[in-house]
């Protein structure tokens, strides 16, 4: 799932319900959506950007390629 917004605790786990494994924002999530996202398994991916991103939660989902 894609988002503009910050990732509070609810979205989080409107998303780890519908089966999203992932949320990619581009910005700062709540501490209480990383939590969450821990706690469901949902990879949490914030300050995303063309050239960086910080993985908060369940890094195991994403694959690097590094070529």
């Amino acid at each position: 799932m894609l988002s503009t917004g910050r990732q509070p605790a609810y979205m989080v786990t409107k998303a780890a319900r519908a089966g999203i494994p992932l949320i990619a924002t581009k910005a700062m999530p709540f501490d209480s959506g990383v939590e969450a996202a821990k706690k469901t398994n949902v990879c949490l991916v914030g300050q995303l950007r063309k050239e960086a991103m910080l993985i908060f939660a369940n890094e195991w989902r994403v694959r690097f390629n590094k070529n």
